[in-house]
């Protein structure tokens, strides 16, 4: 008698465990999806297979380093699955390494990365009892003659009990998959235009591969590599002036090392871009006052590039990167308010990836926004009423200027303080 109450309160016990194991592997199997109860999978399109196993596939036009940016940067996921609060990796999105997904109620759930080839396959699982959810994101490039790609996302109930959780929770997930994906590729194509390769943002040239991955060798986000760009221009391109003035490449610039605020901005957005972060120029008629103290542009006002960086689905002002901490500290003392010798007064050079920062744009000495173009390059050649067009006199009179303005720099520089 004593050995089957014995043996029924083990039992009782095993199945009271096993049932709360359950509980909680389900809501955070739910985290992991992201999938809201609230939808009736019965009045949405469900993703093609069975609840257990189950794919979509959809074609953009969106470039695969696009995309897979995308997959891999778990920071932008609650861009695209609404039913994300935030999602985190403990490095880079690489094979063993770990990440927590938290979801917008419920419980959070932890992630393994399995599989990663660049721009064609990322893999990760999450444990279950007795099973795993593996979610398999791949592409297929050169599908048609308009370059688009295909884009695959598989959902996998594996394991022994891997029927029973497809059974359970498969259909909510085959419902919302679809919605998911749609979100993605808009969020894709509509950056597409800023990603883009030009002229003067000419990220594929090894000298600025090289930058980008000597920037942001330490990165793993798409804001900590915006970050880490922000500071190598900052820090790697001295203020000061060439004699191509703004007609210079990204790898014009880096290989010359100096450059004013259009060069950098150059340098700038073409390494976001090539980290396959969306970058746009937005053009500015700024008081010359800001180049006081180093060079008479021979203008009122200054033609100056704000870069503005698509980061956690906001598009981020900023030109901090433009002094670096030597020059701020020799100006700062002799610089009261206003602007002058580079910078504003109160000139930031610290970014944190998601608010404006600003060492020479000031809104006070601002006559004019020109919009939006996608490089300096653009913004010459559509307009008409732009302040420093580089034009044949100043071609032969820049270079006499320039030789005396890097001077003024560099004593500035050399101040001890």
């Amino acid at each position: 008698m004593n050995d089957i109450h014995s043996n029924s309160l083990e039992t009782n016990m095993l199945l009271h465990i096993k049932k709360r194991a359950l509980i909680v592997a389900s809501t955070a199997l739910i985290s992991v999806s992201a999938c809201s109860s609230t939808v009736q999978s019965q009045n949405l399109e469900k993703a093609d297979g069975t609840n257990q196993d189950f794919s979509h596939t959809m074609t953009t036009s969106a470039s695969a380093e696009t995309i897979f940016s995308l997959w891999t940067s778990p920071e932008t996921w609650k861009d695209w699955d609404k039913g994300l609060k935030s999602a985190s990796l403990d490095g880079n999105f690489a094979p063993g390494v770990q990440g927590i997904i938290e979801p917008l109620s419920g419980p959070d759930s932890t992630f393994t990365v399995v599989e990663v080839i660049d721009n064609e396959r990322a893999v990760f699982q999450t444990d279950l009892p007795f099973a795993k959810l593996t979610v398999s994101r791949s592409i297929e490039q050169g599908i048609d003659v308009q370059n688009n790609i295909a884009i695959t996302h598989d959902i996998k109930f594996e394991g022994a009990l891997g029927w029973m959780w497809g059974s359970m929770l498969g259909g909510d997930f085959r419902t919302m998959l679809i919605p998911t994906m749609k979100k993605l590729v808009d969020i894709a194509e509509g950056n597409q235009q800023h990603l883009s390769e030009t002229s003067y943002l000419n990220f594929s040239h090894p000298t600025v591969q090289i930058a980008i991955t000597d920037a942001t060798r330490n990165a793993s986000s798409p804001k900590e590599k915006a970050i880490a760009i922000h500071d190598y221009v900052r820090d790697e391109i001295v203020f000061g002036f060439s004699s191509d003035f703004y007609d210079m490449s990204a790898s014009d610039v880096l290989a010359e090392g100096r450059g004013f605020c259009n060069n950098q901005s150059t340098v700038f957005a073409a390494m976001l871009r090539g980290a396959g972060i969306p970058a746009r120029h937005r053009f500015y008629s700024l008081s010359a006052q800001v180049l006081e103290g180093i060079i008479n542009p021979g203008t009122e006002y200054v033609d100056h590039a704000v870069v503005e960086a698509f980061i956690e689905d906001n598009w981020v002002p900023v030109d901090s990167y433009i002094v670096d901490s030597q020059h701020a500290r020799a100006v700062q003392p002799l610089l009261e308010s206003g602007l002058g010798m580079g910078m504003r007064a109160d000139a930031s050079l610290k970014w944190d990836g998601l608010s404006a920062s600003f060492s020479q744009f000031h809104p006070d000495y601002i006559e004019k926004d020109f919009g939006i173009y996608e490089d300096v390059g653009e913004f010459y050649d559509r307009v008409e009423d732009a302040n420093n067009r580089f034009g044949t006199v100043q071609k032969l009179m820049f270079p006499l200027a320039i030789s005396s303005a890097n001077d003024r720099v560099a004593q500035l520089r050399s101040v001890d303080l």
